[in-house]
């Protein structure tokens, strides 16, 4: 227990492939969630006066959050897993680490260690299409991504292309003018007629 509250104090509050302490985090959140709804747990209660920064903490001396943690500790040494492991060794699509969380993140993501070898399966869900838009003077600028690829058949090239991008925090970037299509890699054209 020790060793779990000094991860969760160190915790860089982030859901990166790299982050220590969220996967702990997040399956104490998900113990806690077992009980009913947390807001009995907090130290600093909702105040509508202060939206933004309440309800915060959890109260360690509440028997509820007491449990949670050591059921969250328990699971961790049941799966021979240190308390600190980093997200992207636990939560994995197709071998690829990914980032993101199942309560309280951006980018809602929960796979298993091994969470399928196609389009999402029972054990991964979450953000599937993610798509950013500016509306700029000199036309649109969009960029898009398929968090578990576009293809559900692992044999073709963009079965998890667009997987390792997310993992990796990167982007597709799409084309909106003639010249950035003709621009385009790999570009093919072509002309029906009838």
């Amino acid at each position: 227990m020790t060793q779990a509250c000094a991860t969760l104090a160190r915790w860089d509050t982030r859901a990166d492939t790299t982050s220590r302490g969220i996967a702990l985090w997040s399956t104490f959140y998900n113990r806690l969630l077992d009980g009913g709804p947390p807001d009995t747990c907090r130290r600093v209660p909702y105040d509508p006066a202060q939206p933004l920064t309440t309800p915060r903490g959890f109260n360690g001396d509440v028997p509820r959050v007491q449990r949670a943690l050591a059921d969250a500790v328990q699971e961790f040494a049941a799966r021979d897993l240190p308390v600190d492991v980093e997200l992207g060794a636990v939560q994995k699509w197709t071998g690829i680490p990914l980032p993101g969380c199942d309560a309280g993140c951006f980018d809602v993501v929960e796979a298993g260690p091994d969470s399928g070898t196609g389009t999402p399966t029972a054990g991964a869900f979450g953000s599937s299409f993610l798509m950013t838009v500016e509306l700029a003077p000199d036309g649109p600028r969009a960029h898009t991504l398929l968090t578990y690829g576009e293809s559900a058949n692992p044999k073709l090239p963009h079965f998890s292309d667009q997987t390792r991008l997310f993992s990796r925090k990167q982007w597709v970037t799409e084309r909106f003018t003639a010249a950035e299509i003709a621009a385009a890699p790999g570009l093919e054209v072509t002309t029906l007629r009838r």
